[in-house]
């Protein structure tokens, strides 16, 4: 029985690509909420509430609400722990040992200055949605289905570098209670990475290895389109709709099936997304903020979704699922004197949006596929955030958040911002 079976393994995360059945895309992870440590700490709740420099690129109406110039700079550290191989009813490992790739990132996250001309504020962004590098040594395993009895074994190795950021303009005006707002921005991805996977299995006959290379440096248009309504002087609402760049490059690929080296197109379509959101103030101290963020993860696969490792299955059989995350926060602020202290904390649900394989017939090939590719928790997981902020005459801010969303992802951010012209 001479099957021809590659698989991936795509793993949690807030914002999960999977281009092409490659395994190197499984460790990705994106981040379409509101920049800034304020932000974060609000349970990654904001597009309500947009009043200051960091509404730039999620809210660009949140822009109308600014008095004077401001500029801002955010830094993240991160911890990602990716789900793994393990063993299951159908298959356990017999032999060798299954890496648990955790990631620890570093990065300046977003920066922005904000500026007032024609009764409009402007602001000239940056914000990093990916900074990725990681050599995997070889990860070899075998392994044992329970009921069945045969073996497979499964070897994976790649080295990859990638990053994408955004360099954009937004503005927003205020029509009375009504503010609009847009941003356009120019998204620089750069792709380098080269991976071999391999498949061997005696008892069902097969023997197969996929490599494959890239290195690029593209440049796409990307745009933010943002509005807030102010229904009454303490409650304001709020949607942000992003439009996300599409990227084509082409790929190497090589198989034992095809021994040359030949190249195959690939699209990466980044998700667009919509969000909308609620803030309201109860008390002059207490402020409340609610969000809903729709991401439309299914453009991930369907007609984005390249099979590059030959035709046993197709990319029907290979589903992305869209997700709806909903965010809360709270903020109390303690005046004192020519200060304010704000206490934060959040919450917010990453419903589960990993492609999955399913076959259109049940084969041991598929069974296969099917516990490799399908690894990781299919749970909604629900994220937990706290934070602390300190206001200085109101023109110097500081603040710093913590998130956490169980074993998987923890996250530090710290942002400071200066209002220009406050006495």
């Amino acid at each position: 029985m001479k099957q021809f079976i590659f698989f991936s393994i795509l793993l949690t995360g807030h914002i999960l690509f999977a281009q092409t059945d490659e395994t190197i895309f499984r460790e990705f992870r994106f981040d379409f909420t509101t920049p800034g440590a304020r932000a974060n700490a609000l349970g990654k709740a904001f597009v309500g509430l947009s009043d200051e420099a960091t509404s730039a690129y999620n809210n660009p109406a949140g822009l109308s609400v600014l008095e004077h110039p401001e500029i801002t700079l955010e830094y993240q550290s991160n911890k990602i722990q990716y789900a793994f191989l393990q063993n299951t009813d159908s298959f356990e490992l017999i032999n060798g040992d299954i890496l648990h790739p955790e990631i620890h990132t570093n990065r300046c996250s977003f920066a922005s200055i904000s500026f007032s001309k024609y009764n409009t504020n402007f602001s000239l962004f940056y914000v990093n949605q990916l900074q990725y590098s990681r050599e995997l040594p070889e990860e070899i395993s075998t392994w044992y289905h329970i009921d069945i009895g045969y073996n497979f074994f499964y070897g994976n190795q790649h080295r990859v570098q990638l990053d994408i950021s955004t360099y954009g303009l937004s503005f927003g005006r205020a029509f009375s209670r009504l503010s609009f707002g847009a941003a356009i921005g120019l998204s620089q991805l750069d792709i380098r990475y080269k991976y071999s996977t391999r498949l061997i299995s005696y008892d069902l006959e097969l023997d197969q290895l996929v490599l494959s290379e890239t290195n690029h440096n593209l440049s796409e248009f990307s745009c933010v389109l943002g509005m807030t309504y102010q229904i009454h002087p303490k409650i304001r609402i709020g949607a942000s709709y992003k439009s996300l760049p599409s990227y084509k490059y082409s790929e190497k690929v090589q198989t034992l099936q095809d021994p040359e080296y030949h190249s195959v197109p690939i699209r990466f379509k980044v998700p667009d997304s919509l969000a909308i959101g609620l803030s309201c103030l109860p008390t002059d101290r207490i402020t409340i903020v609610l969000d809903f963020n729709r991401i439309w993860y299914h453009q991930l696969a369907g007609d984005n979704f390249t099979v590059i490792s030959g035709d046993e299955y197709t990319k029907e059989n290979y589903i992305t699922p869209d997700a709806t995350e909903k965010h809360i926060g709270i903020e109390y602020l303690l005046p004192w004197r020519k200060h304010i202290f704000a206490f934060r904390c959040g919450a917010y649900e990453n419903p589960d949006h990993k492609t999955r394989f399913t076959a259109s017939t049940s084969t041991f090939a598929s069974d296969i596929q099917a516990f490799v590719f399908n690894t990781g928790s299919q749970k909604t997981m629900t994220a937990y955030t706290i934070g602390l902020g300190y206001v200085w005459k109101n023109k110097l801010q500081t603040d710093m958040a913590l998130v956490h969303e169980g074993d998987q992802f923890h996250s530090f951010i710290t942002s400071f911002l200066y209002r220009f012209g406050k006495k």
